[in-house]
Protein backbone atom coordinates (compact mmCIF):
# COMPACT_ATOMS: atom_id res chain seq x y z
CA UNK A 1 0.00 0.00 0.00
CA UNK A 2 1.38 3.43 -0.92
CA UNK A 3 2.62 5.64 1.88
CA UNK A 4 2.37 9.44 2.19
CA UNK A 5 5.40 10.25 -0.01
CA UNK A 6 3.96 8.22 -2.91
CA UNK A 7 0.58 9.88 -2.52
CA UNK A 8 2.20 13.34 -2.44
CA UNK A 9 4.21 12.59 -5.58
CA UNK A 10 1.08 11.35 -7.34
CA UNK A 11 -0.77 14.56 -6.39
CA UNK A 12 2.07 16.67 -7.78
CA UNK A 13 2.17 14.62 -10.99
CA UNK A 14 -1.59 14.94 -11.44
CA UNK A 15 -1.31 18.71 -11.01
CA UNK A 16 1.47 18.86 -13.57
CA UNK A 17 -0.34 16.59 -16.06
CA UNK A 18 -3.98 17.52 -15.64
CA UNK A 19 -4.61 20.99 -14.13
CA UNK A 20 -6.27 23.17 -16.75
CA UNK A 21 -6.93 20.25 -19.08
CA UNK A 22 -10.16 18.43 -19.81
CA UNK A 23 -10.47 14.75 -18.93
CA UNK A 24 -11.35 12.91 -22.13
CA UNK A 25 -11.29 9.40 -20.69
CA UNK A 26 -10.77 8.15 -17.16
CA UNK A 27 -10.48 4.37 -16.90
CA UNK A 28 -10.58 2.78 -13.47
CA UNK A 29 -9.31 -0.77 -13.13
CA UNK A 30 -10.09 -1.00 -9.42
CA UNK A 31 -13.49 0.46 -8.41
CA UNK A 32 -12.11 1.26 -4.94
CA UNK A 33 -9.84 3.98 -6.39
CA UNK A 34 -12.62 6.58 -6.62
CA UNK A 35 -14.40 6.85 -3.29
CA UNK A 36 -17.35 9.06 -4.19
CA UNK A 37 -17.44 9.04 -8.00
CA UNK A 38 -16.84 6.79 -10.97
CA UNK A 39 -14.52 7.24 -13.94
CA UNK A 40 -17.29 8.24 -16.31
CA UNK A 41 -18.40 11.07 -14.01
CA UNK A 42 -14.93 12.67 -14.36
CA UNK A 43 -14.98 12.70 -18.15
CA UNK A 44 -15.48 16.11 -19.69
CA UNK A 45 -14.38 17.98 -16.56
CA UNK A 46 -11.26 20.11 -16.15
CA UNK A 47 -9.10 19.74 -13.07
CA UNK A 48 -8.69 22.92 -11.00
CA UNK A 49 -6.50 21.49 -8.22
CA UNK A 50 -5.36 18.31 -6.47
CA UNK A 51 -4.66 18.15 -2.79
CA UNK A 52 -3.72 15.38 -0.42
CA UNK A 53 -5.84 14.58 2.63
CA UNK A 54 -4.00 11.85 4.48
CA UNK A 55 -3.56 9.03 1.99
CA UNK A 56 -6.49 10.29 -0.10
CA UNK A 57 -6.32 12.68 -3.03
CA UNK A 58 -9.05 15.29 -3.47
CA UNK A 59 -9.59 16.11 -7.14
CA UNK A 60 -11.18 19.53 -7.47
CA UNK A 61 -12.82 19.58 -10.88
CA UNK A 62 -15.02 22.23 -12.44
CA UNK A 63 -18.43 21.50 -10.96
CA UNK A 64 -17.38 18.26 -9.22
CA UNK A 65 -15.05 17.16 -6.44
CA UNK A 66 -13.91 13.55 -6.18
CA UNK A 67 -11.82 11.67 -3.63
CA UNK A 68 -9.35 9.07 -4.89
CA UNK A 69 -7.14 6.53 -3.12
CA UNK A 70 -4.23 4.61 -4.61
CA UNK A 71 -5.41 1.34 -2.97
CA UNK A 72 -2.87 -1.47 -3.37
CA UNK A 73 -1.37 -0.71 -6.79
CA UNK A 74 -0.14 2.73 -5.88
CA UNK A 75 -0.18 4.27 -9.30
CA UNK A 76 -2.11 6.33 -11.80
CA UNK A 77 -1.09 5.94 -15.41
CA UNK A 78 -1.13 8.91 -17.76
CA UNK A 79 -2.03 8.50 -21.40
CA UNK A 80 -1.81 11.42 -23.82
CA UNK A 81 -4.30 11.12 -26.64
CA UNK A 82 -4.44 14.42 -28.48
CA UNK A 83 -2.58 16.30 -25.72
CA UNK A 84 -5.42 15.86 -23.25
CA UNK A 85 -5.24 13.75 -20.11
Amino acid sequence: MPELPEVEITCRNLERWWVGRRCVRFAVQDPDVLIDADGRSLQGHSLRAVRRRGKNMVLELDGLDAVAHLVMTGKIVRSDHGQQV
